[in-house]
């Protein structure tokens, strides 16, 4: 978030500390087992399991550097980069791991065989094409979230259908399989809610439903704790399901005004609610900070779609890396 506000010295020198020691203990490791690091002489071709690797650890290493250059920027200079410009750099990176981890699979080591390895994948790029067509069909036109959902669905589907082969053999040489079957849940949820939510500037007056989002909201009032917040309450029928919401105002001191927007979240999306202000009668319909004698309250309403699969990608990514962790440390 220091890219997008200004959270002051400490911060920027505590993100400094955190960078600088990750990257002493790195170095250090790469020391510490220098001497595995050893050439090998034999030539297995283009297509094998090890060019996937390198291929992965390559791309990796461009999307951390392109987020170090956008989160650093602020601290070496009074320049902002976006949140659109991590979205243009990162979707093509993204594409390509999700491609090297869903052929990877298919791939030996020090062996190349493009056809065999094609062959097989065959069954994976159809399902992730025939999902591409039902949601073309359905009205999705972003070329680029589109793509980046091919690829996923291509590495959720390897995954998925090699471990469900390999469960009986040996459960526990599942954890890679697991993680990155969890990184392909993660970005198709990163894309869903990234490029699919609405948002909608809405004033709600007091005691009269509005349609926001589809959905009808009602501001009721507000309560006000003692230690200066306030709670602001407003009313949601949507579908059928009635639920309350109850986002908050409170004094920041040098950060004026703080704005906590509350969550309402089901299987499929989540509703986000996120106070602005309060227009009185006095203001004639300007936003204040105020609060007496309200008439409506000014809000951001969004809807994240898919959300869950994020959270849900991020827990079975580290199922799978503590399963691989652990595996691998019996086994050294």
């Amino acid at each position: 978030m220091h890219a997008f506000t200004d959270p002051g010295a400490q911060i920027y020198w505590l993100l400094l500390g955190g960078l600088v020691a990750v990257t002493a203990v790195s170095a250090a490791l790469l020391v510490l087992r220098s001497r595995l690091f050893r050439p090998d002489e034999k030539r297995g071709g283009l297509l094998t399991r090890e060019t996937m690797l390198g291929g992965g650890t390559i791309a990796l290493l461009l999307s951390a550097a392109v987020i170090l250059f956008g989160t650093s920027l602020p601290i070496l200079s009074k320049t902002r980069v976006e949140p659109s410009f991590y979205d243009a750099t990162n979707l093509p990176i993204a594409v390509i791991i999700t491609i090297l981890i869903g052929y990877s699979l298919f791939m030996q080591w020090e062996v190349q065989d493009g056809p065999y390895t094609f062959r097989r994948s065959l069954t994976s790029l159809g399902a992730a094409a025939l999902s591409c067509i039902l949601l073309l069909l359905a009205g999705v036109r972003d070329a680029g979230a589109l793509l980046l959902i091919f690829t996923s669905l291509f590495a959720l589907f390897v995954n998925v259908r090699i471990g469900a082969g390999a469960v009986r053999a040996d459960w526990r040489s599942l954890g890679g399989k697991i993680a990155h079957a969890g990184i392909a849940l993660f970005l198709i949820g990163v894309i869903a809610t990234g490029r699919f939510s609405s948002k909608e500037h809405v004033s709600l007056p007091q005691y009269t439903p509005r349609t926001v989002l589809g959905r009808s909201m009602t501001y009721t009032g507000y309560t006000q704790r003692p230690d200066g917040k306030i709670v602001f309450n407003i009313s949601v029928v949507s579908r059928g399901e009635s639920f309350s919401l109850s986002p908050v105002m409170s004094p920041g001191g040098d950060q004026g005004v703080l704005r906590t927007p509350d969550i309402a979240s089901f299987l499929m999306r989540d509703i986000y609610v996120s106070p602005l202000g309060v227009e009185t009668a006095e203001a004639t319909g300007a936003s204040t900070n105020g609060v007496a004698g309200p008439e409506s309250l000014v809000i951001d309403a969004s809807v994240k779609p898919c959300i869950n699969l994020l959270w849900g990608g991020t827990v079975v990514m580290m199922a799978g890396f503590l399963l691989a962790f652990v595996k691998r440390s019996k086994e050294q």
